[in-house]
């Protein structure tokens, strides 16, 4: 199998949003997002208190990384493609799939791309990273605090413009319209769907420190035991040439590698901003919230991925 390159490197997250509605005064911004609870999604049987307080700490991990490129992880791969709709307010539920709502959306051709590693602090992180629960049972001898890196292999994205997505609505799905049109919405008729406009696509890789050779050994024996056979995934040790090659650092580890490419990140198509009326002649802030609008989201503009990253720190407060 092809080794990764350091610049070319993945991992398996998935899907976050927030679930109230946000004031952002400082921008002028009200929105909605919200971090589904996805405990239940994950496979194994762990007790559900450690699967949550994982998860928790793997979401504020794997945020902190993505939004500063205007892009919010999935944590959950789940066939998850540009034109699909989610429902923030209620927990990330599904809302509808591209293929009903954009049936004619004429995509491009998949581009290549990086992202960012993430780092991570325990085991338990990574067994969430893997979408195995399991790794939470590993046996007492394995150190639930060492050092973890996610990376990305084979990174590639698709995305569809604000456009794209007005002409490929279809009649089944009118309630995007104001969306996709990017109207002006009374306050009380905005409804706040989620329209997927670019999903990053790649294989993960979970890289496990050790201090020695040893250690190494060990923990090799110990993730053979509690990761599937399955063909996906690929499981080695690295001496600590090996990692440096691969761009880990000179240490020993242990390194999971999924064979398979999978959505792992996504930027909305539209971000929500009020707009006002003001009074002619009168002092500045004597201003009427008139609506709301939607607004491509440009991942490439400074100013909106500062905008973006402001909505996403004040919905994890």
């Amino acid at each position: 199998m092809k080794t990764p390159s350091p610049a070319r490197r993945h991992t398996r997250l998935a899907v976050l949003f927030p679930a109230r509605p946000l004031a952002l005064t400082s921008f002028g911004l009200v929105a909605v997002l919200a971090l589904g609870g996805m405990g239940s999604r994950l496979p194994g049987s762990p007790p559900d208190g450690q699967v949550t307080a994982s998860l928790d700490r793997y979401k504020s991990d794997v945020l902190a990384y993505f939004k500063h490129v205007g892009l919010l992880p999935i944590i959950v791969p789940e066939g998850q493609r540009v034109g699909d709709i989610y429902n923030p307010s209620d927990n990330w539920v599904l809302k509808d799939r591209a293929s009903r709502c954009f049936p004619k959306l004429d995509l491009a051709a998949a581009e290549p791309s990086v992202l960012p590693d993430v780092i991570l602090n325990s085991v338990d992180e990574a067994g969430t990273a893997l979408g195995l629960a399991k790794l939470l049972n590993l046996s007492a001898s394995t150190d639930r605090q060492q050092r973890v890196v996610v990376a990305y292999s084979d990174v590639t994205f698709t995305r569809a413009s604000q456009g794209e997505l007005r002409d490929a609505l279809d009649a089944k799905c009118e309630y995007l319209r104001p969306i996709v049109d990017e109207t002006v919405v009374p306050p009380a008729d905005v409804d706040v769907k989620v329209i997927i406009g670019k999903v990053f696509y790649a294989r993960p890789i979970v890289f496990f420190a050790t201090e020695d050779a040893a250690a190494a050994k060990a923990q090799l024996d110990s993730l053979s035991k509690v990761l599937p056979t399955a063909a996906a995934l690929a499981l080695r040790g690295l001496d600590a040439d090996a990692s440096v090659s691969l761009g880990f650092g000179q240490r020993h580890g242990v390194l999971v590698e999924s064979k398979v490419a999978v959505p792992v990140a996504f930027a909305p198509a539209f971000l929500v901003k009020p707009v006002f009326d003001r009074t002619l002649g009168a002092s500045s802030d004597a201003s009427v919230l008139k609506g709301y609008r939607w607004q491509q989201f440009d991942t490439s503009s400074e100013e909106q991925r500062m905008l973006f990253e402001h909505i996403v720190d004040a919905s994890v407060r």
